[in-house]
Parts: C-alpha cells; sequence; structure tokens
C-alpha cells in the first residue's frame, strides 16, 4: 500500500516560523507562561551523508550484487540489511531511523507535522527537510546536537548561522538552504529564492521588453475566443517555464496570482496561455530579484491572517479566487491563492469561502507554532462584512444553498478561538492575490509583508 512507503516533508511554513521564532525577544508558552529569551539563539544547519543506508531494511528485499564483491561460488544476489537509494520504503524508513534517534536523545515528535521536533528543556527546535537538519536554540546546545548527531551518523556541519556580532563565537552570516539564499544582518535576516528559476524562464522565452506587474485583467469579450492549441514543443516549454514559476512563487506572493492563472493551460495550453507567460516573463525581466525580511521583534503573540476574494473573476468558469496571507507579527509566514471549488452565487458568498480557507491555513499554522510550544492566537482579517456575518452567526439563515461542511468556522468564532477584524480594503494584504493590480499597490502590498525588491545578484547564488 501507499501508505507503508509514506514519507512526510515539512511545510515550508515551519522553516519560516523558525526564521521568525530566532527574531523574536519573547513569547508565550502553550501553558500561558512568558518564555523570555534569556541567552542570543543561533540556527543550525546539518547535513547527513548516505542517510538511507543508515536505516534498517523493514522488507525482505533481494538486490544483484555488483560483480566487484562477489567472491567465487557465492550467490548473485544477496539481501538487503539497510535500506538502499531507489527503494521505494528508502525515505519511510529513514524517517523512523530520525524518529528513533531523536527521541531517544529526549526530543518530542510532532503529532501535525513528524518532521519537527521539540527539545523543551534544552530549547531546541528542529525541523528535518530529508537529510537536512535545521536546528533553532542556544548555541552551547546546538553544538552539543551536533556531537550527538556525529556519533550516530556521518555528518556535514554546514554552519551555524546568526548575526553579525556573533562572528567571534564561529558564526556563519550567509547561507543557502533547499537553493534559497539566507544572511544574516544588522537589520535582520533576509530571504530569497533560487534566482536561477528566474534566468531560466527569461531567457527560454527571449523576452526583452519589461512589464511592471505580471497580470492584467482579460476582457469579457475572450470569454468566446478560440484558442489554438500550441504546439508539442511548445507546450513543453509553456509547461516547464510555469512549473519553475510555481516553484519560485512559494517565495515570491507577487507571482502567486498569475501562478493560478498558468496552471490552467497545463493539460492544454493555448497560445493565450502563452501570451500571459510571456508577460509575466517580462514582469521577471523588471523584477528579477525579491527579497523577504524577517525582523526584530520584542513579542510574538498572535497570527495576523489576511483574507480577501474576487467574485466571479474567472470569466469562463464564474468561480471565485480565495486569498489569504498569514502574518507572525511583522514577518510573513505562508501566502496561499487558490480557487473555489463551488459557484459562489454572491459577493459575501465567495467572501465567506475565503475566510474559511483562511482560517483552515491559519489553524495549521497554529498547531505548527503550538508543538514548538509557542502559543499564538488567531486574528482574521477582512474587508467585506457579509463574508463575516455569515461566519459570526449561527447556521446556514437565509444562504440554505451553502454545505454545511463549511460551517466549523462558526464554532471557532462564537467560542472566541478565532477574532474577526474588518480593515479597509486598502490594509488588505491579500487583495493582491485575488485579482490583476497596479503596479504602485502591489509594491506596497509586499513592502507591507516584508518584501524587497532590489538589484543585483547575491555573492551565494548558484548560476545557471
Amino acid at each position: 500500500m501507499v501508505a507503508d512507503f509514506f514519507a512526510a516533508m515539512p511545510p515550508l511554513s515551519s522553516f519560516k516560523l523558525l526564521l521568525t521564532l530566532a527574531m523574536v525577544d519573547r513569547f508565550f508558552g502553550v501553558d500561558g507562561t512568558v518564555r523570555p529569551r534569556t541567552e542570543p539563539w543561533y540556527i543550525m544547519f546539518i547535513d547527513v551523508k548516505r542517510a538511507h543506508f543508515v536505516s534498517d531494511a523493514t522488507r525482505e528485499l533481494h538486490v544483484e550484487l555488483p560483480w566487484e564483491v562477489r567472491r567465487p561460488g557465492e550467490d548473485k544476489v544477496g539481501r538487503l540489511l539497510k535500506s538502499l537509494y531507489g527503494t521505494r520504503d528508502a525515505a519511510s524508513n529513514w524517517e523512523k531511523t530520525i524518529r528513533k534517534l531523536l527521541e531517544s536523545l529526549g526530543f518530542v515528535c510532532s503529532l501535525g507535522t513528524p518532521c519537527n521536533f521539540l527539545h523543551a528543556r534544552r530549547n531546541l527546535r528542529c525541523t528535518v527537510h530529508g537529510d537536512d537538519f535545521v536546528t533553532l536554540g542556544p548555541i552551547h546546545e546546538l553544538r552539543k546536537f551536533s556531537q550527538e548527531l556525529k556519533a550516530a551518523w556521518m555528518i556535514e556541519e554546514r554552519g551555524i548561522f546568526g548575526p553579525p556580532e556573533s562572528r567571534h563565537l564561529g558564526t556563519v552570516q550567509e547561507m543557502r538552504h533547499l537553493n534559497r539564499i539566507l544572511k544574516w544582518t544588522d537589520e535582520g535576516i533576509s530571504y530569497e529564492a533560487d534566482p536561477r528559476h528566474v534566468d531560466i524562464v527569461v531567457k527560454a522565452l527571449g523576452v526583452s521588453k519589461a512589464v511592471t506587474t505580471p497580470l492584467v485583467r482579460e476582457p469579457p469579450d475572450n470569454v468566446d475566443v478560440k484558442d489554438k492549441m500550441l504546439s508539442e514543443q511548445e507546450a513543453t516549454l509553456y509547461r516547464s517555464c510555469t512549473m519553475r514559476i510555481g516553484y519560485i512563487s512559494q517565495d515570491r506572493t507577487d507571482l502567486q496570482r498569475v501562478t493560478r492563472e498558468l496552471a490552467k493551460g497545463m493539460s492544454a495550453p493555448t497560445e493565450r496561455h502563452m501570451e500571459l507567460l510571456k508577460r509575466c516573463s517580462r514582469y521577471l525581466l523588471h523584477s528579477p530579484r525579491v527579497i523577504q525580511m524577517f525582523r526584530r521583534q520584542r513579542i510574538l503573540t498572535r497570527l495576523d491572517v489576511y483574507s480577501d476574494s474576487d467574485h466571479a473573476g474567472c470569466i469562463r468558469t464564474r468561480k471565485s479566487t480565495s486569498g489569504c496571507v498569514i502574518m507572525a507579527g511583522c514577518n510573513l509566514l505562508k501566502s496561499v491563492c487558490r480557487g473555489q471549488a463551488v459557484v459562489a452565487l454572491s459577493s459575501g458568498e465567495a467572501e465567506f469561502y475565503a475566510l474559511v480557507t483562511s482560517a483552515s491555513e491559519a489553524l495549521c499554522e497554529q498547531s505548527i507554532a503550538s508543538e514548538w510550544d509557542v502559543r499564538l492566537s488567531i486574528n482574521l482579517i477582512f474587508d467585506a462584512t457579509a463574508g463575516a456575518a455569515m461566519s459570526s452567526r449561527r447556521g446556514l439563515g437565509r444562504v440554505k444553498h451553502v454545505h454545511t461542511a463549511f460551517l466549523w468556522i462558526q464554532n471557532y468564532v462564537t467560542n472566541g478561538l478565532i477574532k474577526l477584524t474588518k480593515k479597509h480594503t486598502s490594509e488588505n494584504l491579500a487583495d493582491i492575490l485575488t485579482k490583476p493590480v497596479t503596479a504602485t499597490l502591489m509594491v506596497q502590498m509586499m513592502d507591507l509583508m516584508g518584501f524587497r525588491y532590489v538589484a543585483g545578484r547575491s555573492k551565494i547564488a548558484f548560476a545557471v
């Protein structure tokens, strides 16, 4: 069964939460008491070498032996005692090995995200992505943890990431993780997506004219236009570039709305989709480099979750789009642009569905934080009252066609587990995730989320 070979991967927001906690002076634990920072925290990056060979095999598997290790008269096949790269359960076995070792060291594995671990007494919080360990904590505990891993496995300590004033302790101020580029300065931690994908997309499409926005609203009269299908070669190029932009959009909120439109053409791309792609590449030519800043905060107490929708924004399906931006204080944890599965019959109903999506995403981030002993309340921010009214009352009211499965949010609001706050549209950060906006508004919202448009290229960035 597929479940027998499943291996979990941590969400990217787990890593961003570690960066956020590294910049926080104090927060509340799940028991409600303050967790002050009595000593500086740093982030250690460790890579385990030949990780899958460490794990014990859990199935009876036989492989053909290479001729170099055969002896005269011996069989040509051998039974695996350890996991082998390429076998279906290798990643799952490695996950079990990680958990067994870390729990023996006193760590507690998260239930919701089994790649996250907490050692409360030692103030260590760890997230594991494959064979990459990222751990937050005091420097003496990080070095002790490194020695504990070294005693069990073959590891490479890539460095302890810290602020410039900690250089005398042997810390580094620049680091690559999952090909993202990190830099710790006096202002905070900067986080940048892998720039190679932008270079590849711009070069592959051969654009030379830059534009200031990645997407413009499609005119209504385009709905009946019969698009010509792309050739096989053009379709391959379209899918390749779209996937690269989709990958970059994990780290760049300004690309998430256009990525949703590009994804609609993945199965059968047309000339219209190619024009969308070329416009996006022209925007990348204009703004190739965007960094996110994680700034210092005195205290972290809540998640501010911005929610917005664009009613019937798709002129073909008349379905709406939900946007969600999750801020941990002044630092962005996650942003989501997602199409609504049902056709909303009013703008209020579309806003309600967006609030449900935002609340579910916020509860996930709250759960990840709580299992790292960080207590965060949820403040759900919106700019339309109709959707909030549906979330605040009990039952369906007059919107009897809405499925009762969406009404769980009413219990959370009524019980005070989610607080609703109304703000003007100009202050709603999720606005850029639901519709095409002007360049001025794009820059303004990106700045409020902690993004900066910068020139040049990082010294530690990989080249194409």
